[in-house]
């Protein structure tokens, strides 16, 4: 959120969608341990709900406006809980799945904990060196550290492409 000011909201119209209705908005959720997130973030001020999770520590009036709700959830670490944070969405906000989108470090931190199972990727024919930002922080050293994905779907789109891949462990794959 401080880095891009993204939306997160749906932004295709019911005619992208085959139907005469607005889609429906999905809960926009911001992990945001030191609670940063600016009263002014386009999440924040879009239709729909937001959910700030942090920790216990912080200061929270200052968003409790219209749509926008602040929970607390315990610390595993530096980050809060991804586990704690996922169950409080199945448990009370009945979110059976779940989209990230994140920087490095977040995503990291998914990945390490076992807690994805599949992976859309976007790649650009763009190149970029070595200062661009990594998409994940993974403590792998070499190849034989590697976590197995399979290729479900490949989708180009103009130039670029989509690769959606799932976990061949969580999913029962095994590798030829």
């Amino acid at each position: 959120v401080l880095a891009d000011d993204p939306s997160l909201n749906v932004r295709l119209g019911p005619q992208d969608l085959g139907g005469e209705n607005a889609p429906r908005q999905p809960l926009r959720v911001v992990l945001d341990t030191r609670l940063q997130t600016p009263p002014s973030a386009r999440l924040l001020n879009l239709d729909g709900d937001a959910l700030l999770l942090c920790d216990q520590q912080h200061e929270r009036q200052r968003y409790e406006q219209g749509s926008v709700t602040v929970r607390a959830v315990k610390r595993g670490g530096a980050l809060l809980d991804l586990r704690a944070a996922l169950e409080l969405l199945a448990s009370e906000y009945e979110a059976n799945e779940v989209h990230v989108e994140a920087g490095a470090t977040l995503n990291g931190a998914f990945l390490a904990g076992g807690l994805v199972d599949e992976i859309l990727c976007y790649m650009s024919t763009d190149l970029l060196g070595s200062d661009a930002r990594a998409f994940a922080n993974l403590p792998l050293q070499n190849m034989a550290a590697r976590k197995r994905w399979r290729l479900h779907e490949l989708r180009k789109l103009g130039d670029d492409l989509r690769l959606r891949l799932r976990c061949a462990e969580t999913f029962g794959v095994e590798e030829n």
